[in-house]
């Protein structure tokens, strides 16, 4: 179908190749205006196309794109993961103030400066000497662990502090102080521990606390006469002067008493350690006496001396106790021994002597031989008394002459 075209002037129809206007003469190729609305060509002065009417001083406006309809299972899926790391966030926070809070338990319960008191008695309570040293910082010189052993801990002679009770704490970030009391000797007793904290961690978490101060308590025990004790049990050598034993010992009792031998005795005696809480050293003395029947190992002995010194055929015996000093020569010299002297043991400084009650009688016989050279008949009486010293030669007592 042929399109007609209007004109731009007078708006007659005009056919399609017509060139101009039939009405007017106006050309038709003389596009001035071009219609926004339908692309109409239109005169210059034209102020409506001559097609459409749509007013060429006015833009056309584009009709609005019809909203896209939301699509609810895309919304729904994308919303989950929105949710999900809140979630889990939530859990992880869960987790770790659970696990904080299990820390807390733990540490509460084994790596605190009381636990570490309370397993320290309740160690010296089992007799466990292994675990209470592990609970205490090294030794400073000149202590030592000469009574915290399973010899000392384990003996009868051993009495651990009872009805133990943490009364007090006291601690910064390093350093502790404890204070406790328990029973011992039928007394309650109240006593400081000092603590420090390790620097390393055990697991990479907790710091354990040992006792630095108040695990070890100095006893002292004075003695004579004896080269060896018994501590709990257990021989402990004294010092150098033999006269006085210091040692360190963990809070108790411990019973000091001697080992058995042919010539000393005492009665034992009780070193407590921890019952002073201002550490002062705790002395105790023993007392060691002769022991009654040390006098029938030496008796033969002193016997058998004297008996030797009767059998001489001189004067004046050598190294014994008695003798004769004539005015002549005398032949044919024989001793008796008439009475044996009566003794004593008795200790001086470490040393038992053999002191004489009453002088014993020896009798001496031969022939005095004259100035002429003629003999008479020769006798006297010597009272004498004995005195030597008491050795212990290994286990066996022997009698040394003076």
């Amino acid at each position: 179908m042929a399109t007609l075209t209007a004109c731009p002037k007078c708006r007659t129809a005009v056919p399609a190749g017509q060139p101009a206007c039939l009405r007017c003469g106006h050309s038709v190729d003389e596009v001035i205006r071009v219609c926004q609305a339908c692309d109409s060509r239109n005169g210059r002065g034209a102020r409506f196309c001559s097609r459409c009417g749509h007013s060429l001083d006015t833009p056309v406006t584009p009709p609005e794109s019809p909203a896209t309809p939301v699509d609810l299972t895309k919304v729904l899926v994308e919303y989950r993961p929105q949710r999900r790391p809140l979630a889990i966030g939530l859990v992880v926070l869960l987790v770790m103030s659970v696990a904080v809070v299990v820390l807390k338990i733990v540490e509460r319960g084994f790596f605190h400066p009381e636990n570490t008191v309370t397993s320290f008695f309740e160690a010296l309570g089992d007799r466990d000497a292994a675990s209470a040293r592990d609970l205490l910082l090294p030794i400073r010189e000149p202590y030592s662990l000469a009574l915290l052993q399973s010899a000392v801990l384990k003996s009868r002679g051993y009495t651990p502090p009872a009805d133990v009770r943490v009364e007090q704490t006291d601690a910064t970030r390093d350093r502790a102080s404890v204070q406790v009391s328990f029973v011992l000797n039928g007394q309650r007793r109240w006593l400081s521990l000092d603590l420090r904290r390790d620097a390393q961690a055990t697991v990479g978490l907790f710091h354990q606390w040992r006792i630095s101060d108040g695990g070890l308590h100095p006893i002292t025990i004075e003695f004579d006469e004896v080269d060896s004790l018994l501590v709990a049990g257990t021989p402990i050598p004294p010092a150098s002067d033999r006269t006085i034993a210091e040692l360190a010992a963990p809070p108790g009792g411990y019973t000091v008493s001697l080992p058995d031998q042919p010539l000393w005795e005492a009665s034992p005696v009780v070193a407590y350690a921890g019952i002073d809480e201002r550490g002062w050293s705790r002395t105790v003395r023993l007392e060691p006496t002769i022991k009654a029947d040390a006098r029938a190992e030496i008796d033969p002995q002193v016997r058998s001396y004297l008996d030797r010194c009767a059998q001489s055929t001189t004067l004046v015996p050598e190294k014994c106790p008695f003798s004769a000093y004539p005015y002549s020569t005398v032949r044919n010299v024989k001793w008796k021994i008439v009475k044996y002297p009566e003794y004593e043991l008795s200790d001086y400084a470490g040393q038992v002597s053999i002191s004489t009650i009453t002088d014993g009688e020896a009798t001496v016989t031969g022939d005095s031989v004259g100035y002429f050279g003629g003999t008479d008949p020769f006798s006297t009486t010597d009272r004498f008394a004995v005195s030597g010293n008491v050795e212990l030669v290994g286990d066996t007592l022997t009698f040394q002459p003076a």
